[in-house]
């Protein structure tokens, strides 16, 4: 027996024609928008930089100017920043005069900030702009260098020499030096390929520890040496990608004119730039 109008079960509810239209269009937008989002870094903690080091060390920013914690105090002289070693060469292409020093910061308590005048004879006598550099702690030393054009090549009795100039001193407003904070990377050369032409690149294989939990940008500086092992001079090295936590691999290269043409390249060493 058939229901009667009364008792029929009532048919389900449509959906209206342009709520449907609206929901497949909102659909579709999600779905062309999601591979193009990418959320906000802030959102996530990175796990590299949860560091696990022990108690903060102080740094150099835990210094002040001498003049502003002792003024009644003479700031020392510029000898107490002693250059252990300075060399220069001519480069691969013969353009360039390349320089390398090391200097360390004598004083057992103050940090010092310098520059370095470079000047050349036996060409035309020049005295280049100062290389600035960073503070370096009590007992500290650094390892800087750069390569200078000679309009001409460079003569057979070129010469250089550095000054230390422009000092600025710095002390604990305190009791006590401080302990610097060590550099988390080290370097091994692998290899080194000289340039092909004078011009060329010379490429250097190396492979780097980071102690750190975290990737770090490393810059550098590349020490030459001649087969007797003194300065040859030295090269910076930029654009290196960050280093990871752990071992890896890394392929530095510089132009032939940043490199001393008597270097004898198996001697080549990577130190932290100053």
């Amino acid at each position: 027996m058939n229901p009667s109008p009364e008792t029929a079960e009532p048919a389900p509810r449509r959906i209206p024609d342009w709520a449907f239209a609206v929901g497949l269009v909102l659909a579709s937008l999600l779905l062309l928008i999601a591979p193009l989002w990418t959320p906000e870094s802030s959102w996530f903690l990175d796990p590299r930089e949860v560091s696990t080091a022990g108690p903060e060390q102080q740094d150099m920013s835990d210094y002040l100017p001498l003049a502003e914690v002792r003024p009644e105090e003479e700031p020392p002289d510029a000898s107490v920043v002693a250059v252990e070693e300075f060399g220069f060469s001519a480069s691969f292409d013969d353009s360039k005069l390349v320089w390398g020093a090391v200097l360390r910061n004598t004083h057992v308590e103050y940090a010092v900030r310098f520059d370095l005048q470079v000047s050349v004879t036996g060409a035309d006598s020049t005295d280049y702009d100062p290389m600035y550099t960073r503070t370096v702690p009590p007992g500290g030393a650094v390892t800087a260098g750069d390569a200078v054009y000679l309009d001409g090549g460079v003569p057979a009795g070129a010469a250089a020499e550095v000054a230390v100039v422009r000092l600025e001193w710095f002390a604990l407003d305190g009791t006590g030096p401080v302990d610097a904070e060590e550099q988390p990377l080290s370097f091994s050369v692998d290899g080194v390929e000289p340039p092909d032409e004078p011009r060329g690149k010379v490429r250097i294989a190396a492979t780097v520890e980071n102690s750190a939990v975290y990737a770090v940008d490393p810059h550098v500086t590349v020490v030459f040496r001649r087969a007797d092992g003194t300065l040859a001079g030295c090269g910076s090295v930029f654009g290196v990608p960050a280093v990871p936590p752990g071992e890896s691999t890394r392929e530095l290269w510089l132009w032939g004119e940043a490199v001393p043409a008597d270097a004898d390249l198996s001697l080549t060493e990577i130190v932290p730039a100053w």
